[in-house]
Formats: structure tokens, sequence, C-alpha cells
């Protein structure tokens, strides 16, 4: 999963299923999916340095609202797994954490919209 961030009105908006935009409140900031099924986002802002993106990894969060009675070695078992995910910012090797905060143009799948 990932959502739009707005640190200029601090906004947080998740991605609609489709590739219509979604924008921040104070309309610095809005980004839609190139390609949903891929994954794939696509930025545009007036002011980009007020823009950030968060990344939930998906293994993660379905699991998390698929069993809501989880105990705590069961949550670290989870974040172990999550983190195990070669190849993407959520990584050991790179984040080491199921939810991220990232920069437009940091991970291969989050770029900026062509003008």
């Amino acid at each position: 999963m990932k959502a739009l961030i707005c640190a200029k009105c601090m906004d947080i908006r998740a991605l609609p299923q489709g590739t219509e935009w979604i924008t921040c409140r104070c309309e610095n900031a809005k980004a839609r999916w190139s390609d949903p099924n891929a994954g794939r986002m696509v930025v545009n802002a007036k002011d980009k340095q007020y823009v950030r993106v968060l990344g939930i990894n998906n293994t993660f969060l379905l699991e998390a609202l698929a069993s809501p009675n989880l105990n705590n070695d069961s949550w670290r078992h989870l974040h172990d797994v999550a983190t195990n995910a070669k190849g993407y910012v959520f990584d050991k090797e790179f984040r080491n954490c199921w939810a991220c905060v990232f920069k437009v143009g940091e991970t291969s799948d989050v770029s900026w919209e062509e003008t």
C-alpha cells in the first residue's frame, strides 16, 4: 500500500483503486497509480520539497487486518516476515520496517509525473 504525504498541510491520502488523482488538503501535492496492478505511483506537486510517500508492506497490513488478536510474539514474527522483502525498501538490508516514509524517486515504483 502507498499513500501520499504532504508535509506542508500534514495530510496523508491513500490512493484510490483506479488511476484517478488524489490531492492533499492544501492542494500542493497529488498522486495516482500509473499502473495499479504493478503498484506504480506518479506524483505531481507545486512544491516538491514537501512531498513524501508512505509505504506499508502488504503482507504485514493484510495479516494485521485479518488477525486483529495477535499477541506480541505474533506481531514480532509478522514484522520479521514483512522485513524479509528482498528488493523492497522494507527489507532488513534497507529500512528493516514494515512501514516506510520515503521521497519520490527513492524507490523504482514511485516517480514524478512527466510534464
